[in-house]
């Protein structure tokens, strides 16, 4: 879901979503 074109910043904004939504779905 990732493209090449994303800046670093973006993908680590994407990255730390995605850890929150697992993190809420866990609980």
């Amino acid at each position: 879901m990732s493209s090449p074109q994303m800046p670093p910043w973006l993908q680590e904004q994407i990255m730390k979503l995605q850890q929150s939504q697992q993190n809420l779905q866990a609980v």
